[in-house]
Parts: C-alpha cells; sequence; structure tokens
C-alpha cells in the first residue's frame, strides 16, 4: 500500500515539479510490486530532465517487465518520436492500442507519427479516431460530476423550476392567441 501511494504521489508531480526532484524521489524508492510503472514514471520524469536516451531504456524495461502496460508502451513511442524513429514509435503505438484500444493518446500520438512519416490519410483517421474517443471520455466524465454532485434535492428543485417556467410559457402562448 505504501509503495502504491509512493507512486502515486511521484506520478502527480511529474510535469509540475522539478524532474530532478521526481527523480531523486523515485530512485529511492524500495519498489517490489509495481516496477512496470516504477520503470514507466522514471522514464517519464527522464524526459523532462531531457535525457530522452535515457528514458528510452526505461521505457523499455517497463514493457519488458510488464509487456501489458499500455501506457508505457505509449511513452516508449514518444520518447522513439523524439528520437526520430518514427517507424519504432509507430509500433509502440500499436501495441499499445492492441492492448487497450480506449487509451486516447495512443491513437493521437500515432497520427503525429503517421504525419511525420507523410501519411496524411492515417494521420487523420488515427486523429479523428482519438478526437472521438477523447470527446467520449469528455461525455462519461460530466456526466459523472453532475451524477455526484446534484442531489435529489437539487434535481426536485429543477424540475419543479421546469415545471413552473413552462407552465408560465404556456400561459403566455395561450393568452396571445386570445384563449385567456
Amino acid at each position: 500500500k505504501a509503495e502504491l501511494e509512493s507512486l502515486a504521489d511521484t506520478s502527480g508531480r511529474l510535469g509540475q515539479s522539478d524532474p530532478d526532484e521526481v527523480l531523486a524521489d523515485l530512485s529511492r524508492m524500495d519498489v517490489r510490486w509495481f516496477r512496470a510503472e516504477h520503470a514507466n514514471q522514471l522514464g517519464t520524469a527522464l524526459v523532462y530532465a531531457g535525457r530522452v536516451d535515457a528514458a528510452l531504456l526505461s521505457f523499455q524495461d517497463a514493457t519488458t517487465l510488464d509487456a501489458r502496460h499500455y501506457r508505457a508502451h505509449t511513452n516508449l513511442g514518444n520518447a522513439y518520436l523524439e528520437e526520430e524513429k518514427v517507424d519504432e514509435a509507430i509500433a509502440a503505438y500499436e501495441k499499445a492500442l492492441a492492448i487497450n484500444d480506449e487509451f486516447a493518446n495512443a491513437p493521437h500520438n500515432l497520427g503525429v507519427a503517421y504525419r511525420r512519416k507523410g501519411q496524411i490519410a492515417k494521420s487523420v483517421r488515427h486523429l479523428r479516431r482519438a478526437q472521438r474517443m477523447q470527446g467520449r471520455i469528455d461525455r462519461e466524465r460530466a456526466r459523472e460530476e453532475i451524477g455526484s454532485g446534484a442531489s435529489q434535492a437539487g434535481i426536485k428543485a429543477l424540475r419543479w423550476t421546469l415545471y413552473i417556467v413552462m407552465a408560465i410559457a404556456l400561459y403566455f402562448i395561450l393568452r396571445g392567441q386570445g384563449f385567456i
């Protein structure tokens, strides 16, 4: 549990804190259970620190430790793309999608890789797919927020407010037509 909490903490700080500080925290961790996630976060921190070559090795380690770690495959693709290794990046993104076809980052990045390769039609297809996926994710998140934030009393009050507004609108429509 402590290991998971530590990784959640460093994950939240990636990209927001000093990468060297996160790297130091990650290097001090004694990881036994979540080694693939640890390697993935280490790679991400290395990217933020500008050490893409070392990040590549860390992402490769993460995918070796857990071949189904789709985020590590995506991050590996990102590092390959940084190194101008477009074919390797495409292969990594396709592995990520084969593992989890609902992860919107992978088709987006795959679209970017295809664009760099000059394959515009494939690029557009994957970018559109990523947009649809992200739209679906955003709608689900909004539904959850509305559902969790709205109490039954609030919904009831909103319903009665709508009834009153409809009644007033109906009154003015009937009055305007000369029925009242």
